[in-house]
């Protein structure tokens, strides 16, 4: 009602949490926030619904911020200077801008800036020496703070955990943005970019009908104690426009066991089970579910095209089979360690350009690629791209998994068995 407060994901840090002799928290300040960028974090949407409750709001620091009268976030602009290969230009955004919204203000000042574009918080590869690259990804992610302390050195070498982790961020910073990314309020410069002449061939090439989603959102029922402490409780699962609850159990596959139900809220009825040939809600509730992932999809024949073509156009590029070079050299020989190396590659570099591109959440971006590529009903078009693909990559196990599957598609057709690749015996 209109007394209740909804309270949101905030990509800024959830709250602004004042540390305090009755801290019980055993949380470790990691740096200080200055009273500008606190006053910047989405949670002052609240400021101006928080100053007409009761209570001692000025007993701590973000009383005062709170009290301040601050317009919020999202009414209040900032410049962000946007640089092309051939000049700069500024832009007055507002201060929780997303991508698209940023590149909407971009093309009324610019209105030359047309087609795909893509924005980056690091000025792009080979157009500053990498460790100018690097220092300007510490900044955008406010980590400066860690790279500066006294054992730094020694705890992000790249042979240590912590180390590829570090690189991992460091190489996510560097990468193109999200269309619903937020430009990060440490930002205050943004390189603009048509994307790559591969990927520009991907779309080019592999363009179908548009095709229409729905994205569900699933909570889950919680049967006993040990369901409880194993799964957050909610989920999206992504389907097509008008799919019914069968369709919806077949994406979730055995995460939600044949015996569990499907409910949702009825008017006048509460909330009740939905039959399988029902149109699936936007919004459902899930008992005895026993995945982990928090995002569900099976990729169209359309999507898995696009993303071998992806996979291709990064592999075939000189300095990535290089990186292949490194994996073969690391692993001496081991098919199964090279296979393990290699998805780390796939998660952290392959995988997520293509999540983005059809708008689907990143993280967890190994899981929730293999599978939306796991119950895709492989042709022969497809079977040849994904042999290359392979074949490209190098993987020995899905080579012959992918060789396997084109002799038998392509004997199928009448058509002459694929060549092998030259280490088959």
């Amino acid at each position: 009602g209109a007394g209740c407060v909804s309270l949101f994901h905030d990509d800024f840090g959830i709250c602004l949490h004042i540390q305090h002799g009755g801290n019980t928290s055993n949380a470790i300040p990691l740096r200080g926030v200055g009273h500008e960028e606190a006053s910047n974090l989405d949670v002052m949407e609240l400021a101006p619904f928080l100053q007409h409750l009761d209570g001692p709001r000025n007993a701590t620091p973000a009383g005062g911020i709170l009290e301040g009268g601050l317009t919020p976030p999202s009414q209040r602009h900032r410049m962000v200077k946007a640089h092309f290969t051939e000049g700069q230009v500024t832009i007055w955004c507002s201060v929780n801008a997303t991508v698209s919204e940023f590149l909407v203000r971009l093309r009324e000042e610019v209105p030359e800036a047309v087609g795909r574009l893509q924005v980056f918080r690091v000025p792009p590869n080979g157009e500053a020496e990498e460790q100018q690259r690097d220092e300007a990804a510490v900044e955008v992610l406010g980590l400066t703070f860690l790279a500066e302390m006294e054992v730094a050195e020694h705890n992000i070498q790249p042979d240590g955990p912590c180390g590829r982790q570090w690189r991992q961020l460091l190489e996510k910073a560097r990468g193109p943005m999200h269309p619903r990314d937020r430009l990060g309020l440490r930002t205050k410069d943004l390189w603009v970019r048509p994307p790559d002449a591969e990927e520009e061939e991907v779309d080019d090439g592999a363009l179908e009908a548009p095709e229409e989603f729905v994205t569900i959102d699933a909570f889950c029922q919680k049967s006993d104690k040990k369901s409880f402490f194993t799964f957050s409780g909610a989920l999206q699962v992504r389907l097509p426009k008008g799919a019914d609850v069968a369709e919806l159990r077949r994406v979730l596959g055995t995460d939600l066991p044949a015996g569990a139900k499907v409910m949702a809220e009825r008017p006048d009825m509460g909330l009740s089970t939905l039959r399988e040939d029902e149109q699936c809600p936007n919004m459902v509730t899930l008992t005895d579910f026993k995945g982990k992932r928090r995002f569900y999809v099976t990729f169209t024949r359309s999507q898995s095209i696009k993303a071998f073509c992806m996979i291709k156009a990064f592999f075939v590029k000189p300095e990535n089979q290089r990186k292949l070079d490194m994996i073969m050299e690391e692993t001496h020989g081991d098919d199964m360690r090279y296979s393990i190396t290699l998805c780390k590659l796939l998660a952290d570099e392959v995988y997520p350009p293509i999540l983005r591109r059809f708008n689907i959440p990143e993280d967890q971006a190994l899981q929730v690629f293999m599978a939306g590529m796991e119950r895709v009903v492989i042709d022969l078009e497809m079977a040849e791209m994904w042999y290359e693909t392979e074949l490209l990559m190098r993987n020995r196990g899905k080579i012959v998994a992918a060789f396997n599957m084109l002799w038998g598609l392509r004997e199928k057709a009448g058509l002459p068995p694929p060549e092998a690749p030259p280490w088959w015996s």
